[in-house]
């Protein structure tokens, strides 16, 4: 994070469980810890001590895993969510069409399990479908990086992009890298 430069990091399948210590210098966290007796799923936002936020409510959901917090951003105010869904869950149709149309501006990143051709996947699901007609009805971008960002350890499964960016009147410049660093099967991806 520091190498970097990361102000804002949303992690998704954090993996913590409940009463694990978690910190990291100069960075303010809050997380979303799945209940469970095995590490496993998760989500948390970490932002730098320099920025200014505050927490927000987090939508209710039994499908997909949020954490969300409040910062301003030249001079708007933003809902920034970071979101897991896992693959064999419902999509959480109710749930993104309330976060997108209660709220004047939001960006959600996340892990959203849901593959669409229309920002780059190898297929089309019927998750990426639903999470298009969201798009479409809320009027939200879906904002992909231009490669995979998921790699998995079986190797007959052809990597392809997870991690994405859906927005709602976020009007800056985006440009996405996708990192080859760390030991997971997902890459980081620095906007």
């Amino acid at each position: 994070m520091r190498e970097h430069k990361i102000d804002i990091d949303c992690i998704t399948e954090t993996h913590l469980v409940l009463n694990e210590k978690f910190n990291i210098l100069s960075y303010k966290i809050h997380r979303q810890d799945r209940i469970s007796n095995v590490a496993a799923g998760g989500v948390a936002i970490l932002l730098s001590n320099r920025i200014i936020h505050q927490p927000a409510p987090c939508p209710n959901s039994a499908n997909f895993e949020t954490i969300t917090v409040t910062v301003t951003i030249e001079r708007n105010d933003y809902i920034i969510i970071a979101a897991y869904k896992p693959p064999k869950k419902q999509f959480p149709l109710n749930e993104y069409r309330e976060i997108f149309n209660n709220n004047p501006n939001v960006i959600l990143l996340g892990d959203l399990n849901s593959k669409n051709q229309a920002w780059g996947c190898n297929c089309t699901t019927q998750q990426g479908i639903n999470l298009q007609s969201i798009a479409i009805s809320s009027s939200v971008d879906i904002i992909a990086p231009w490669q995979p960002t998921h790699y998995p350890y079986n190797s007959s499964v052809i990597p392809d992009i997870l991690d994405i960016m859906v927005s709602k009147n976020f009007h800056l410049p985006i440009i996405q890298t996708v990192l080859p660093e760390l030991d997971s099967d997902h890459c980081p991806v620095l906007i």
